[in-house]
């Protein structure tokens, strides 16, 4: 059996017995979020070595990029305990033109989906301010296509595809808290990848949100995660960041 269902299993498994001995109702929570994200850092998608004969650095080329992205977070709670499930896609579009020869151009095309699966057990409550420990897997695919555009004949157009994916524990912490007695309120987390397929990522959030009745809310806040991942030829160390704009719904 794969590690990552073991985990997930076990994960399910504590909180539907945590659960029994607590006598209050499930809670469940979505929320769609847009994320105007920018991205920046190094990703090598060449697996294996290309007949391409050039050589780039940053003062040589010009590069332009368009990134779009969608997430979504779905919480299950009873009492103390629940599970989170955390979604996120984006798609990253580059066009790379070196200024010694216009003709030649590489296009990329960067399909990023991570999922996150998390226990989360409240271990700090009151009033209008909770506390969140969050212990969970994350499930990164990247899939890249690039293509080398040439029209001088020094190296002979190609389109290369890699695809790579990996399973990262991950430990955090969340909180809300209401803002006075206003509708109003700030929430927000920070995870931490540990001892997995990356060397390192970090996932972080700050949000304020406004609940216009007891189940929907709007929320607007910044996000930010960075990752850092190798293997063999192929490189993912990026940073990616900007704003995001969410519903939440709550029954």
């Amino acid at each position: 059996m794969h590690p990552l269902t073991v985990v997930i299993f076990l994960i399910l498994s504590a909180s539907a017995w945590s659960a029994k001995a607590d006598e209050t109702l499930w809670t469940y929570r979505f929320a769609p979020y847009l994320w105007f994200a920018d991205i920046e850092g190094e990703i090598d998608t060449l697996t294996t070595p290309t007949d391409a004969g050039f050589y780039s650095s940053r003062s040589e080329h010009s590069v332009s990029s368009d990134v779009s992205a969608v997430m979504t977070f779905f919480e299950a709670k009873r009492g103390r305990h629940g599970l989170l499930l955390d979604l996120l896609y984006s798609d990253v579009k580059s066009d790379i033109t070196f200024t010694q020869f216009q003709e030649v151009r590489v296009s990329t095309i960067s399909k990023t989906t991570v999922a996150s699966v998390s226990y989360v057990f409240q271990f700090y409550g009151h009033e209008k301010t909770n506390v969140d420990l969050i212990l969970g897997l994350r499930y990164w695919d990247i899939n890249s296509d690039v293509t080398f555009t040439d029209n001088t004949n020094a190296f002979s157009s190609q389109q290369l595809t890699n695809s790579e994916s990996w399973v990262d524990p991950l430990v955090g912490v969340k909180a809300k808290t209401g803002l006075g007695y206003s509708r109003f309120y700030l929430v927000g987390w920070f995870k931490l990848g540990v001892e997995g397929g990356a060397d390192h990522f970090y996932d972080t959030s700050v949000n304020i949100g406004y609940q216009w009745n007891e189940s929907i809310g709007t929320v607007i806040g910044y996000r930010q995660f960075g990752v850092d991942y190798e293997d063999g030829l192929f490189k993912y160390d990026i940073e990616q960041s900007g704003w995001v704009l969410g519903l939440t719904w709550g029954f």
